[in-house]
């Protein structure tokens, strides 16, 4: 437990600087501009991005701080923007829509990350995996005391933020898993103090009570016999090098796996 705290005290990164674009900026944004930053943003997928959060905090074994995460996001970004058809200026607006995209992101894998350490200190157990993340489109698999999972998405609370949410909920993924969000828990934090979240510098970090009590909304349908989890597993199974098996692991040692037929 001294460990989870620990790791949560690391996280909370007060030296975070934000911005939007002003008025006058959007003023200044052109239709090819525009084109370019929707691409960027809502259509192109970038590997090294979706993964960098991970990555970083597997070569620094620990998080990645707020800078050095947005230096390496703006670097990777720039590298595949610059191909874009953009004259001076709206290179230059490209840039600061990278920045602060690395900046929103960073704040929202953190706060997710804050999460899943509170629900450890708090008693919880967790999965955790990218391809839990990635492929179910959830972020964090909760497991009470009862050997209930709960299923977890965590989001800014925007319209656009929870929108997005209720899209991806309906998705079949490439490798054929079919999303279904139904019965899962949104927890979507406001970038200033409110009831959900206190704030720590910019960062938003959860309220234990409002947690838990959103917790104890959910009627889980799920155990730890029977689950999605193990389902996810067996789309996997066959991308474990010859492994005879493919397995999702709980913090506390639960294993969630499919074994080959």
């Amino acid at each position: 437990m001294e460990e989870v705290e620990l790791q949560l005290t690391q996280l909370l990164d007060t030296n975070i600087v934000t911005f939007e674009f002003t008025d006058n900026d959007r003023e200044q944004f052109t239709s090819n501009f525009n084109y370019y930053r929707n691409l960027y943003e809502n259509v192109e997928w970038i590997s090294e991005l979706a993964y960098l959060y991970i990555t970083m905090k597997k070569q620094l074994k620990r998080y990645p701080r707020w800078l050095e995460y947005c230096k390496e996001y703006c670097k990777i970004s720039w590298n595949h923007c610059k191909k874009y058809e953009l004259d001076e200026h709206e290179q230059m607006l490209m840039k600061q829509d990278i920045a602060w995209r690395a900046s929103r992101t960073w704040i929202g894998l953190t706060t997710e990350q804050c999460l899943k350490l509170q629900l450890l200190s708090w008693g919880y157990d967790i999965v955790d995996h990218k391809y839990i993340d990635v492929t179910m489109g959830v972020d964090i698999v909760v497991i009470d005391d009862k050997d209930e999972l709960k299923y977890i998405h965590v989001t800014k609370n925007t319209d656009a933020a929870l929108n997005k949410v209720n899209t991806k909920g309906k998705k079949v993924t490439n490798i054929g898993f079919k999303r279904d969000f139904s019965n899962h828990l949104v927890l979507a934090y406001d970038i200033e103090e409110s009831d959900k979240n206190k704030m720590v510098g910019a960062l938003p970090v959860f309220k234990k009570d409002y947690v838990i009590e959103q917790l104890k909304t959910i009627k889980s349908n799920e155990t730890i016999a029977e689950n999605r989890l193990t389902e996810l597993a067996y789309y996997y199974k066959y991308r474990t090098n010859g492994k005879s098996y493919f397995s999702f692991k709980s913090k506390k040692g639960l294993k969630f796996q499919a074994k080959r037929k």
